[in-house]
């Protein structure tokens, strides 16, 4: 008796509950919504019309990008995503040049080289773009005829240490170490200017000229 109420007591207990189901596993994010996941991390560098951001920020997004490259690269859709942005890299490289937004450029280079780095292909644009951060700021603020020479009187400022420095100088003649006044232009209207490390020349208008023009132009 004491078995047949055992079994029938068995018999009776409910049946366990059904194990939970798996949790389903979402999908894969496409390769524009990781390209999207990218140009978030790189923000105003993929911008036209605005500066990249400071130079201090750039070490720590160039660092992100390389985290995101390493994990997008175990997938199609990771890599067709590098792929995408690559292409976005170039693309606002071209136009940074346009711009003559010389440390954004260094940083699209630099950041192409996270996601290409056997390319050289911009190595020699950053190479430019970093030697023309260092390009002088000039203000032209006034002419003087002393001994039968023209003078030329500029305020230069040089981004490397921060300072500004005046000088005197004329026609062809070599100054700070690094630029060249090449002429005199008009009736004391304008100068050129070459900075040596690059030739790179420009104009720089004098006081009569500077509220009609703005402080300085591309020479052509």
């Amino acid at each position: 008796l004491l078995c047949l109420s055992l079994v029938l007591i068995a018999a009776c207990a409910p049946e366990p509950p059904p194990p939970p189901p798996e949790p389903e596993v979402p999908p894969e994010p496409s390769p524009e919504e990781y390209r999207q996941q990218l140009r978030g991390i790189m923000g105003p560098m993929l911008q036209s019309g605005v500066s990249a951001q400071p130079d201090t920020m750039v070490p720590g997004i160039l660092d992100q990008l390389q985290g995101r490259k390493l994990q997008l690269m175990a997938t199609e859709n990771g890599r067709t995503a590098i792929q995408m942005i690559t292409r976005d890299i170039e693309e606002n490289i071209r136009v940074a040049r346009e711009e003559e937004r010389w440390r954004k450029i260094s940083a699209l280079c630099r950041a192409f080289r996270v996601f290409q780095p056997d390319n050289t292909r911009y190595e020699k644009q950053r190479e430019y773009a970093d030697l023309m951060v260092t390009r002088p700021n000039l203000m032209v603020t006034g002419f003087m005829e002393l001994d039968n020479e023209l003078y030329v009187f500029i305020d230069l400022f040089d981004p490397t240490d921060g300072k500004t420095t005046a000088y005197r100088v004329r026609e062809g003649e070599e100054f700070h170490g690094n630029m060249r006044l090449v002429r005199i232009i008009g009736n004391q209207h304008s100068v050129e200017v070459e900075f040596l490390p690059l030739h790179y020349t420009w104009i720089c208008v004098g006081p009569k000229k500077r509220d009609i023009i703005g402080p300085h132009i591309r020479a052509n």
